[in-house]
C-alpha cells in the first residue's frame, strides 16, 4: 500500500515539475491513478474540469478502453459524439481549466491521461479553416442544444466539408453555427440568458429553430426547407441537450424555387398551408371519401361495401 502511495506522489511531483497539471485545480470526487486522473461518472450528464496545464487531443485524453458507455462530451460551445467507436464533432481538443459535460448511457469510470509530447501537437486541421460568414455570428450562452446533422444537401448536392456552413436561427436571429465537417456535424443552438444582453432574442423553452446553409462556392445563403422541423426539436431550456437530425436539405419546391416554402401534399395541391393537407380515408386513399359505418367497417368511396350491411334484422352488427 505504501509503495502504491509513493507511486502516486512521485507521479504528481513529476507532473507538477513539468507544468502539466495545475497545483491550484480543485478536483472534487476525482482520484489520481498511476496513469492519470480517474473520474467516476454517473448515468446521464456529468461535469468535468480538465485537470492539466497542457491542452491535448480528445482521442489522447480519453483512451478508447473507456468510451463504451460515453455518448457526448460538450464544452466551449462545441461538442463531440461517439460514433463507430470514435469521437466525431467539433470538440477535438481539451483545454486548460475548461469545464466539460459528459453524457453517459450508464454509470462508468474514465481516466484522463496526462498529455504527452505527441498530444501537445494540435493539428491545424482540427481548427476551423475559415471564420463564420457574416450572417452566422452569434454569442455563447450557458443554455445550449446541439443538433447532430448526419446529412446536408443543396439540390441533392452534399455540402462541401471545411467550406460550407450551417446556421441555426430563432426567427431572424442567428443562435448558432458550425462549419460543415461531414457526418455528425454538431450545430449549436444557444438559449436566452437574462444576464447576457447579447442573447436577447435567442431560444427559449418551446421555440423551434430553423436552419440556413451558406454555400461558400457561390457566397450565397439558402433556407433549409426539408424536413419540416417540428416540436420534437423544440428548445428545452436545459443547460445542455443533444439530438440527432438525420437530414437537412435545400430542395426545389413545387413552384420551382430552390429553398422555397411551397409544399406538395399527397393530393397534388401546392401551397404554403400545411394545415389543409388532404388526409387518407379508411381505405388508405388520399383525399378519399370512404368512412367507417356503424359496425366499424370501411364503407363508400372505393370500397364497394354497402353501409351497415353487416347488421342483422335486429340492427345488431354481425348478429346471427
Amino acid at each position: 500500500k505504501l509503495k502504491k502511495i509513493n507511486l502516486y506522489i512521485n507521479l504528481l511531483i513529476s507532473l507538477l515539475l513539468v507544468g502539466i497539471i495545475s497545483a491550484q485545480s480543485p478536483l472534487k470526487g476525482v482520484s489520481l491513478s498511476n496513469s492519470g486522473y480517474l473520474f467516476d461518472l454517473e448515468k446521464g450528464q456529468n461535469k468535468l474540469v480538465y485537470p492539466f496545464e497542457q491542452s491535448q487531443k480528445l482521442d489522447n485524453a480519453i483512451s478508447r478502453n473507456y468510451i463504451d458507455n460515453l455518448r457526448f462530451i460538450s464544452g466551449e460551445g462545441k461538442s463531440s459524439y461517439i460514433a463507430n467507436n470514435k469521437w466525431v464533432g467539433s470538440l477535438q481538443t481539451l483545454s486548460k481549466g475548461e469545464t466539460y459535460y459528459i453524457v453517459t448511457s450508464e454509470a462508468t469510470s474514465i481516466i484522463i491521461n496526462p498529455p504527452t509530447e505527441q498530444s501537445f501537437n494540435i493539428d491545424e486541421e482540427d481548427q476551423l479553416k475559415s471564420t463564420a460568414p457574416n450572417l452566422f455570428t452569434y454569442s455563447q450562452s450557458p443554455f445550449q442544444h446541439f443538433h447532430w446533422v448526419v446529412s446536408a444537401e443543396i439540390d441533392e448536392i452534399p455540402l462541401t466539408i471545411g467550406e460550407d456552413w450551417i446556421g441555426a436561427f430563432n426567427g431572424e436571429v442567428c443562435v448558432g453555427a458550425r462549419q460543415w465537417n461531414g457526418i455528425y456535424t454538431d450545430v449549436p443552438v444557444m438559449g436566452y440568458d437574462e444576464d447576457i444582453e447579447s442573447t436577447w432574442g435567442y431560444m427559449q423553452q418551446g421555440d423551434v429553430p430553423s436552419f440556413k446553409f451558406y454555400d461558400a462556392s457561390e457566397d450565397k445563403y439558402h433556407d433549409v426547407n426539408w424536413p419540416i422541423i417540428g416540436d420534437e426539436y423544440a428548445f428545452t431550456g436545459a443547460l445542455l441537450t443533444n439530438t440527432i437530425l438525420y437530414s437537412l436539405e435545400v430542395q426545389v419546391d413545387c413552384t420551382g424555387v430552390l429553398g422555397g416554402t411551397f409544399y406538395l401534399d399527397n393530393c397534388g395541391a401546392c401551397d404554403q398551408d400545411l394545415s389543409n393537407d388532404c388526409l387518407a380515408d379508411c381505405e388508405g386513399v388520399w383525399g378519399g371519401v370512404a368512412y367507417e359505418d356503424d359496425c366499424g367497417v370501411c364503407t363508400g368511396g372505393t370500397t364497394e361495401h354497402e353501409e351497415n350491411s353487416d347488421k342483422d334484422c335486429y340492427g345488431e352488427c354481425f348478429g346471427t
